[in-house]
């Protein structure tokens, strides 16, 4: 709630892991429909795996026809976006092997970008020992226990060594050998995810990072600092409040200057950002989304 006579101004990316990962996994399909298209992403990923819904029906229609279909496509989307797979929705959804790698095949044939970035993330992190998340920046997420687990790798390589491990797996599958194998792959697949999840957070986080060092900027360089009050900012949204006569122009100014973070970041499609404003048009005096 704002302080009496301010306006409460709160400004978010309008989808901004949908642009960002379509923009650093160039995926034409999601970048077409972004741009484009309907700016759905959850409507397209239905119609990607459900073969009923109809595929130029519009996503306002599929919204109330096939409401249930939409909200299970959403699961798998989130599940695939992060480097999960058919094994994953297996689990997580209670389906078939063969519906759910049908389902898999499906998303990663029609966001064929998508599937090449995680590829090329899931061996880049492997060969460097670091996840790479902004070249832009040059900033690295290493990984801890990159020498261990290639020490481990190595291990496999010795003579007879998986010959052993079926073995081990048939006789006592809590075996020392069976749980080291067990548990690199594990590993190995937690940071599989983190490869492809960081690029795309890091990325969000740079993009408030870089729209809060310049909107300090503007506030000092226009004498404005503890005038206008900068309270909450929860990762894609930045929230302040300023006196009645100066917020519309506040608001305006720190519209743009998140517009214009987030084109350095997020250039193969325009990542926007919305003001939040009362039905009637104005500045509320409270949050509102």
């Amino acid at each position: 709630i704002a302080e009496d006579g301010n306006r409460w101004i709160s400004i978010d990316y309008s989808g901004q892991e949908s642009f960002i990962m379509a923009d650093i996994a160039n995926d034409t399909a999601m970048i077409n429909e972004l741009m484009y298209g309907e700016k759905d992403l959850h409507t397209l990923t239905a119609k990607l795996v459900f073969p009923e819904i109809p595929k130029d029906m519009p996503a306002s229609e599929v919204k109330k026809k096939f409401h249930k279909l939409r909200g299970e496509a959403k699961g798998y989307e989130f599940a695939f976006n992060y480097a999960g797979n058919d094994s994953t929705i297996m689990r997580n959804f209670g389906l078939t092997p063969e519906r759910a790698k049908e389902i898999y095949d499906n998303y990663m044939n029609g966001f064929n970008g998508l599937k090449r970035y995680q590829d090329f993330r899931k061996k880049d992190w492997w060969e460097k020992g670091y996840i790479e998340l902004n070249p832009l920046v040059g900033y690295k997420a290493y990984i801890y226990d990159y020498a261990y687990l290639k020490e481990i790798q190595n291990s496999f390589k010795e003579p007879g060594f998986w010959d052993h491990y079926r073995e081990m797996k048939n006789i006592d599958s809590s075996s020392y050998t069976v749980q080291k194998v067990k548990e690199f792959f594990k590993r190995k697949a937690d940071s599989d995810r983190q490869s492809v999840n960081y690029p795309i957070q890091h990325t969000g986080a740079l993009c408030y990072k870089v729209s809060m060092i310049n909107f300090f900027e503007y506030l000092r360089q226009n004498n404005l600092l503890f005038k206008v009050l900068i309270t909450v900012t929860p990762y894609d949204e930045i929230n302040c409040e300023a006196p009645e006569d100066i917020a519309e122009e506040i608001a305006q100014a720190l519209h743009s200057i998140m517009l214009k973070a987030g084109a350095y970041f997020v250039k193969k499609c325009v990542l926007g950002a919305d003001i939040s404003r009362e039905d009637n048009g104005e500045l509320p005096t409270h949050w509102v989304h």
